[in-house]
């Protein structure tokens, strides 16, 4: 067995790791009895370490405690298969001397040890991602790992009930005055859940009418519950004046419940209107419908798909662009056959065939004969323009 070596490529499959995750940094002192270093370690076959260590005054650090458990082996196959899997590179990990660091041993399984350090500033997404992983599968929040950031929570599910009633006259007293009523009944229950990957939005009209749309999504969902702070999510709600006016024939009211990682699941409901929302209720419902319109429009409804016309053998495609707001077509010869009425493409422009952007208004087919200009005079489409530019 080799002696443990600092290269920075990690090579083979790795059997065992390591982790000293120490939080101390700087000159801050840390407070008397803080857990300031942990050791972690975890081999294939699922077995477990860890050690704390705390400051002691006047001392140093001092074993405070340690556990072994035992994980799934295929829990722990995954967790060394994504540390070799992030090592097995040429990169390096950015080193902060005002941060907190690591420093990992790891075995493979031919016996070659090798060493990396780094701190809890590494920028490194992989790396958060598999401090994340460790932490659950241990079921462990207080873990320093790679990131430092334990106990740091995040929203698992969020789920949103509305309900409307509303009251419409459908005969009237001699002055005027409603007698009979017409009920209007709306449901609509909405639920974002981490572990699924899935979003859920179910509506109920009346007593016959339901509608149901299931989205399976995987990692999306944690990526979009990710965008929203776990501290302060939903979560500061103005309140409507003591003098504020119902409408008792039109009742819309909510009922919303967050569930966190670590946190205790909050609850609050209220009015549907906006003060007896939170101030960021905007800010997430359009973010929500921003994020759901890309799986929304589907193709069958397209006018874009089902209009399409095949070109027949010996025509030409042709796309008529509008350039701006002022509507006037122009003709040009195309040979993407996926361009579709609607997308933008970069044209050429005048004598100096300057490269400007066009919204295709309209695509047909023509034999040379038949074209809208000239055939050996007419210009091309260069390509289609991405949405991000």
């Amino acid at each position: 067995m080799s002696d443990c070596t600092d290269k920075i490529v990690f090579k083979g499959k790795l059997c065992f790791f390591k982790l000293i995750s120490n939080i101390f940094c700087g000159d801050l002192e840390p407070e008397p009895e803080d857990i300031v270093e942990q050791h972690l370690s975890i081999r294939a076959d699922g077995r477990v370490w860890v050690s704390l260590y705390r400051f002691v005054e006047g001392t140093g650090l001092k074993k405070s405690g340690s556990r072994q458990v035992r994980i799934a082996q295929s829990q722990a196959e995954e967790i060394l298969s994504l540390i070799g899997d992030h090592f097995d590179t040429n990169k390096t990990d950015r080193f902060d001397d005002d941060a907190g660091e690591w420093n990992i041993e790891v075995k493979t399984d031919d016996g070659e040890k090798y060493n990396r350090r780094g701190s809890f500033v590494s920028l490194s997404a992989d790396l958060n991602r598999i401090s994340y992983i460790i932490r659950d599968c241990l079921d462990m929040p207080d873990l320093f790992c790679f990131d430092g950031v334990y106990k740091e929570d995040r929203i698992d599910s969020v789920r949103i009930d509305y309900h409307r009633v509303i009251k419409i006259s459908a005969d009237l007293n001699t002055d005027g005055s409603a007698r009979d009523f017409v009920t209007l009944d709306y449901n609509e229950h909405l639920y974002i859940d981490r572990k699924t990957g899935t979003i859920e939005h179910f509506q109920k009209v009346g007593q016959e009418c339901d509608i149901m749309h299931t989205y399976h999504l995987g990692e999306g969902v944690a990526c979009l519950l990710d965008e929203y702070d776990a501290g302060d999510f939903l979560s500061d709600i103005e309140g409507n004046p003591d003098d504020a006016v119902d409408d008792p024939l039109d009742t819309a009211t909510y009922g919303a419940e967050i569930r966190f990682r670590y946190s205790e699941p909050r609850c609050f409901s209220g009015s549907y209107d906006k003060k007896s929302l939170p101030e960021d209720w905007p800010f997430f419902i359009e973010g929500l419908c921003d994020y759901l319109s890309f799986y929304e429009s589907g193709q069958i409804m397209d006018p874009r798909i089902y209009g399409r016309v095949k070109r027949r053998s010996g025509n030409y495609m042709f796309v008529f662009v509008t350039f701006g707001e002022s509507g006037q077509e122009y003709s040009y010869l195309c040979d993407d056959e996926n361009v579709s009425e609607g997308d933008c493409v970069l044209v050429p422009v005048g004598k100096g065939d300057k490269e400007t952007v066009a919204t295709v208004a309209k695509i047909e087919y023509h034999p040379a004969d038949e074209a809208p200009y000239p055939i050996d005079k007419i210009k091309s489409v260069i390509r289609v323009v991405d949405e991000e530019e």
